[in-house]
């Protein structure tokens, strides 16, 4: 598949025949309050100086990894090859040693690799795909998965958006109806306590990281458009086991909460 997305209309994109899973933006966040008369306005921060949390683009192997970008260079899309070809071969080296380990087959490898020599693989075209809109990437999905395999088609399991300020608002202003079902928030709730009051209660702590952008709901508990689901709901949605509650890392509090737009 190519690594590059066709631009797409919104006509092609709401007329695709297929509905894609339910579109879960996955965000990191931390409660900012803002001065404004008569009282400070509270909003959800994620990020400062027009930078993400994370220093460079890491597809995974195991998924397909779609960047959506301004950049027409193709500096990105080969940035981002380099990282899922690096992935990918730590994968293999850890299954070569879980070969060394035993003669029989060992059940952590991927059963792609159980009938061919890890060695002599043929390389693999990344999974990653390159567009300039998330509505274009939403429509290349449609227009390349289905529901279930058929017909050549590989399944599409869930769709998770990470990203800034900008390609959350895009997502948050398609309508559901477009790509078949509800939106999903999960969130890191991220909080540096400072006082004995915010330590015994993180969810009082405000202020604790600098940020200037910011998440486009403002407010996600309580909210009449959100309803927020249990941990066992947010689990299932993202493939992993999510604690319950506050988890400390160092002077770090951090909760995951997931919410559905009704």
């Amino acid at each position: 598949m190519s690594p590059h997305c066709p631009p797409a209309t919104a006509a092609a994109f709401a007329n695709s025949a297929t509905k894609l899973p339910p579109l879960t933006l996955v965000v990191a966040t931390t409660p900012i309050t803002l001065p404004c008369q008569p009282q400070g306005i509270s909003r959800l921060g994620i990020g400062h100086g027009g930078t993400l949390p994370w220093p460079r683009i890491k597809p995974l192997p195991k998924r397909l990894n779609v960047i959506i970008t301004r950049d027409e260079s193709g500096m990105v899309c080969e940035r981002a090859v380099v990282e899922w070809r690096a992935a990918k071969e730590r994968e293999r080296q850890k299954e070569r040693e879980c070969h060394s380990e035993t003669a029989t087959e060992c059940k952590k490898c991927s059963s792609a690799d159980k009938d061919d020599s890890i060695d002599g693989q043929q390389e693999e075209n990344p999974d990653i795909l390159v567009s300039n809109s998330v509505e274009s990437a939403l429509t290349t999905l449609q227009d390349n998965f289905g529901l279930f395999s058929q017909g050549g088609k590989r399944s599409l399991g869930s769709v998770l958006v990470i990203g800034g300020g900008e390609i959350y608002a895009s997502s948050l202003s398609l309508d559901s109806s477009t790509f078949g079902h509800k939106m999903r928030i999960v969130v890191t709730d991220v909080r540096r306590p400072a006082t004995e009051v915010e330590k015994n209660e993180p969810s009082n702590s405000t202020n604790g990281f600098d940020c200037d952008t910011f998440f486009p709901v403002d407010h996600l508990i309580g909210n009449e458009e959100w309803r927020e689901a249990s941990p066992a709901e947010v689990s299932e949605w993202v493939g992993e086991k999510i604690p319950e509650g506050w988890v400390w890392e160092r002077d770090v509090a951090v909760r995951f909460l997931g919410f559905e737009r009704k």
